[in-house]
């Protein structure tokens, strides 16, 4: 039997010269998802090595895996690190025909500089084809099946136009990192009064010094089972990745049609939360770290037609899970857009734990006038009691989570889930109880205020809609002044308790455009004239006040929680 696996330590330069041959990511690898904190951590190496050069200092990067095939490359291990040190590299090497570096060389050492930049492209970026009658480029790395992460390493080089890709997965990470690479060695050379000459020396130094542990294997099996196993080291490759790698092993590379569809809808979000998302949905409650593990145990692809199958259904989540999480794109009848407004709200409040549960609804093809009549039960119980009761939102997760599985496994009756859901919204003595002692103080509570206020201000108006809920012509106005002058009478009518009430829900309420500003700090003779003139009959009442105190906030508090109950409270359902 012949060797399945080889490992040897080679030099950076020798890892990325043409006799390497080209790089081949294989499609069911993940994006290039380094973070500039990676990058800035290889990057700082490698301008460590560079000054370490007179002491020969060696720095080794781990394990970098390889399935060799007909004389082709797959990197199964080591994609983000190759990478990131191909735009250190190409970078370094760019600098070297920076006008500013260049200043005062003419000549033959000009020539000279251009003919080394010229063959270090050449030898590790972008090689020319052999082929007379071809103009083709050979590039060190290549992307299978991803033509966005082709053109985005290509035109990163070439210095051509990204714009049209510019939102794709593969090409965020590639502008971002290679700008941020450019700028760091920016600063660094101008600190140190860097030259080519020593630009010359650090690309030197850097394929030189680092060595890297090369493995390849003839054997995919292999490679794919080193691939996984970093899910067991400190190095966690996402569960998306890992699944899209398992379930290739099953199907012909000819089906990455259906893939890309996922991989489409997903860009930009979060992928793990869609795994655990489609993992409730069959499991219940699971967390994140658990999702790869639950869909694994349901026996989803075993095989090559179950599969394809799961392939199939992944397709069709992923779609909805991206509708869910854009809820503009709820728009083909108005009780889809209405559901969507709904979502939106949801989304204000910084609410995620319904995404499975709206998914199984519209994966078991509920109808969309029950779906939104189930959302807005969810809205109610976030509304009063995660908000404005200030209970955690996991306070919901099993419930929800349960739900989701019986409503996947089952299809549940839509009374029976409303009534879960609504069922322990709190009522007005335990709302008020909370409210007397609540404080909202951050930008995040008063966005959701703007929200809650302006609901109930249009419902005293008969429905008519001022403003949008979160237009920013809105403005959260607080009666007694956060900053009142220190000679006002605000400060003799609240005294020492004036900060328990300043951020009290009785002592909040909206103003539209400029009179906020114009009430600002205020005494309240004069904000009664700005309430009075206000669109909202709820600041008209205010401004009947001939005073406002103590008592006139808990009194107000006490009112608005009622209008909040009526409104969203369990009686409702």
């Amino acid at each position: 039997m012949g060797k399945v696996i080889d490992a040897s330590e080679i030099s950076l330069g020798k890892y990325l010269s043409k006799n390497q041959g080209q790089f081949n990511v294989p499609f069911t690898q993940r994006p290039y998802t380094w973070e500039k904190e990676d990058v800035n951590k290889l990057l700082e190496d490698v301008i460590m090595v560079y000054e370490n050069s007179k002491e020969n200092h060696i720095h080794v990067v781990n394990f970098f895996t390889f399935y060799d095939q007909d004389s082709r490359k797959y990197i199964y291990d080591g994609q983000q690190r190759t990478i990131t040190l191909i735009l250190i590299l190409f970078n370094l090497i760019s600098m070297m025909k920076e006008d500013k570096f260049l200043e005062g060389i003419t000549g033959t050492d000009l020539s000279k500089i251009i003919k080394i930049h010229d063959s270090l492209i050449e030898e590790n970026i972008c090689s020319q084809s052999t082929n007379l009658r071809s103009e083709d480029k050979i590039w060190k790395i290549n992307f299978e099946n991803d033509e966005y992460a082709n053109q985005a390493f290509q035109a990163i080089v070439e210095n051509g136009n990204l714009s049209k890709i510019a939102g794709n997965d593969y090409v965020k990470n590639f502008i971002s990192n290679n700008r941020f690479i450019k700028n760091r060695l920016n600063e660094y050379f101008e600190v140190k009064n860097i030259d080519v000459y020593a630009i010359n020396d650090m690309i030197a130094t850097m394929l030189k010094n680092i060595i890297l542990v090369y493995v390849s294997t003839t054997d995919e099996r292999i490679a794919k089972a080193m691939f996984e196993s970093l899910n067991s080291t400190g190095q966690q490759v996402e569960h998306y990745y890992v699944l899209k790698n398992a379930l290739f092993e099953k199907i012909s590379t000819q089906d990455a049609g259906k893939w890309k569809r996922i991989d489409t809808y997903l860009n930009g979000l979060n992928k793990s939360e869609f795994l655990k998302s489609v993992a409730t949905m069959y499991n219940g409650k699971t967390m994140s770290r658990d999702a790869l593990r639950v869909l694994g145990e349901k026996n989803l692809y075993n095989n090559e037609t179950s599969a394809i199958g799961f392939i199939t259904q992944l397709s069709e989540y992923s779609y909805q899970f991206y509708r869910i999480n854009n809820p503009m794109h709820f728009s083909e009848s108005l009780v889809e857009k209405k559901l969507g407004e709904c979502l939106k709200v949801l989304n204000t409040f910084s609410f995620k734990q319904h995404i499975p549960l709206i998914l199984a609804l519209i994966v078991k093809d509920y109808d969309y006038n029950d779906i939104l009549e189930i959302a807005e039960a969810l809205k109610s119980r976030v509304i009063v009691n995660i908000f404005l009761a200030s209970q955690r939102a996991n306070s919901v997760e099993v419930l929800i989570a349960e739900l989701t599985k019986n409503i996947f496994n089952k299809k549940i009756p839509i009374n029976s889930i409303i009534r879960e859901l609504v069922k322990d919204i709190y009522s007005k003595d335990q709302l008020s109880s909370v409210i007397s002692t609540r404080e909202f103080k951050s930008s995040s509570d008063f966005i959701k205020l703007k929200y809650i206020l302006s609901s109930l201000y249009d419902l005293d108006l008969g429905g008519e809609v001022l403003t949008n809920k979160d237009n920013s012509t809105i403005w959260v106005e607080h009666i007694l002044p956060q900053t009142p002058e220190l000679d006002s009478l605000w400060i003799k009518d609240f005294g020492d308790d004036m900060e328990k009430y300043i951020n009290n829900l009785g002592n909040i309420t909206l103003l539209i455009d400029t009179k906020n500003k114009k009430a600002n700090n205020a005494e309240f003779q004069i904000k009664r004239y700005i309430y009075e003139q206000s669109e909202y009959l709820e600041n008209k009442k205010i401004a009947k006040q001939e005073g406002w105190k103590i008592e006139d906030v808990n009194n107000r508090a006490v009112e608005l929680v009622n209008k909040v109950i009526d409104h969203w409270g369990y009686k409702n359902y």
